[in-house]
């Protein structure tokens, strides 16, 4: 072999090692978000990149967002001569209320979607929040449906699942969703194929789609013989948007009786995420179905995500401390401050009955998704018959940052708009009652602890539809079933051991000089949520309390 043929040998064996190390360099990618959801993971995976023409040469990844790639397990089998295996149509929360992001058909149980068209609403949306587009973001909701066979024949299927959308971290990352269909919170409707449903709701709307993309199946017999029966989810109606929407997280109940013996009510919230591979917290976002036996809430999963920030050991969602003092007691200030900055407001002060607590002010939107089943030619199955056959009520809730602080916007309430909130849910039975020893002055609500792939859990839960009759907020009538289940809940989610602590407590004092008693007990919710992936209902934990503070006997 003559010296040229040797050096060209080696010079294609270093290109060869190059170009092999480079192909391996830009296809082994990172984590850098990854959400667990109920029957569901999302994962994030960011892939170096390289300049031109070397991106060409080895092929960087493909698919990366504003493509998602959906994986399904656990599908039921479809139903014989379905024109799509899955049927997804995907919306989410923008400024303003809901928006749709899509229609997809598929016959594949791995596929793509573009939701390219909703990038520019979640900037807008972080925008409007104060929230930073590279750790928050809000969900867009899959609504994944498939057509299977049961004992009465076709049964649609719908699956609810939300993909976190943080923008910045989105932006050349591979995002990939795989669910477990047997595992998802999911609902079931089965039509008899005659244009009458076996379950029937009040028709919301005033006027359905005139369009859809859907899955159909062909009516092999009976009256409809050999036309289309289909079913597809829609937005139906943005019912209300609510812009500085009070969240109560905690209140001391005061009597009439009680504003003698009490001096102060001391009251603070520490919400804090330590350092782990993967810390999210979120608000949950919340469906209220309906179904035969009545209404269940189930949390599909996080409807706005806040990350662990790259390169913390810590972060701090909410520091906050309030003093309700009793001017006839005490020269003490009533006022509320953040606990890392020197941010004061002026609070209540104890001059009457109420309720003196704080909130956390956010973003509210409350929408009604309906499920349609059409039936008619084939080709064009909306030219025949069109019915509501089921819907289902979104709650969607975000806090604001306080960008003086960057922490969550909180608040002191209105004593008598908080009281009034507490009193609709005492006459709704919506509390368990917990007593305290005598004499207890100082009560801790919650402490959370989670672990390795814990699931996702609602440290703090309000009821926005008692808030909002509390705050006198004009209700359309389509939510007047649905306002005992419009529940708000701050969760958690961690993928590795980390400690996520959420600690309140609150505390009274009375003057010095005067025999003061106390008999305290606390409020709880006894509201339970479906978490689908542990397959039971749960309870939304926040307290409320009352130290019924008076002359010793």
């Amino acid at each position: 072999m003559g010296l040229r043929m040797r050096w060209l040998v080696v010079a294609v064996l270093v290109f060869a090692a190059v170009y092999a190390s480079l192909f391996v360099y830009v296809h082994v990618g990172r984590a850098v978000l990854r959400y667990v959801g109920p029957g569901y993971v999302v994962t994030y995976v960011r892939y170096p990149e390289l300049p031109w023409p070397l991106n060409v040469i080895t092929f960087n990844p493909l698919n990366t967002y504003p493509m998602i790639n959906i994986v399904i397990r656990g599908a039921p089998e479809p139903y014989p001569g379905v024109n799509a295996r899955f049927f997804v149509y995907a919306t989410g929360p923008s400024v303003g209320g809901f928006v749709s992001v899509g229609h997809y058909l598929s016959n594949s149980m791995s596929f793509m979607i573009s939701v390219g068209n909703y990038t520019a609403y979640a900037m807008e949306l972080d925008n409007y929040l104060r929230m930073t587009p590279d750790m928050a973001g809000p969900s867009i909701v899959l609504f994944i449906s498939t057509i299977t066979n049961s004992s009465n024949g076709p049964t649609v299927v719908t699956g609810f699942v939300t993909v976190p959308i943080i923008p910045e971290l989105a932006r050349g990352s591979v995002v990939m969703v795989s669910i477990n269909y047997t595992r998802v919170a999911r609902v079931a409707l089965t039509v008899n194929a005659t244009g009458d449903s076996t379950i029937s709701f009040q028709d919301p709307s005033t006027q359905p789609p005139s369009t859809i993309s859907a899955g159909c199946v062909v009516i092999s017999s009976g009256p409809y013989k050999n036309e289309e029966e289909c079913w597809y989810w829609q937005l139906n109606t943005v019912l209300l948007t609510q812009s500085n929407t009070p969240f109560p997280v905690a209140a001391q109940i005061i009597k009439s009786t009680e504003t003698n013996y009490i001096t102060q009510s001391n009251i603070n919230i520490a919400i804090t995420l330590q350092k782990s591979t993967y810390t999210e917290a979120g608000f949950a976002l919340t469906l209220a179905i309906p179904t035969s036996t009545g209404i269940n809430v189930e949390t599909p999963g996080v409807g706005y995500m806040l990350q662990l920030p790259s390169g913390y050991t810590s972060y701090t969602l909410l520091a906050y401390g309030c003093v309700f003092a009793n001017p006839s007691l005490t020269t003490s200030a009533s006022e509320c401050t953040y606990a890392n900055k020197n941010v004061t407001v002026i609070a209540p002060s104890i001059t009457g009955a109420g309720a003196y607590g704080v909130a956390v002010v956010g973003y509210l939107e409350i929408a009604n998704y309906t499920e349609y089943e059409c039936i008619g030619p084939l080709g064009d199955p909306c030219i025949g018959t069109v019915e509501a056959v089921q819907w289902a009520v979104m709650t969607w809730f975000a806090a604001y940052n306080n960008t003086s602080v960057n922490e969550f916007e909180a608040e002191p309430l209105n004593p008598t708009v908080m009281m009034n909130y507490i009193q609709t849910l005492l006459n709704n039975e919506a509390f368990n009652t917990v007593t305290f020893p005598s004499g207890t002055t100082l009560i801790y609500v919650g402490d959370i602890d989670t672990q390795v792939s814990a699931t996702p859990l609602f440290a703090l839960a309000g009821d926005m539809g008692s808030i909002l009759e509390a705050m006198g907020v004009s209700l359309p009538p389509e939510l007047q079933q649905f306002l005992n289940y419009l529940i708000v809940g701050i969760s958690f989610s961690t993928q590795t051991i980390s400690n996520i602590q959420n600690t309140i407590f609150i505390q009274m004092s009375y003057p010095s000089g005067i025999n003061v008693c106390t008999s305290p007990i606390a409020y709880e919710f006894n509201y339970q949520v479906y978490v689908s992936n542990l397959s039971s209902y749960y309870p939304a934990p926040t307290a409320y309390v009352d130290f019924n503070a008076g002359p010793c006997s």
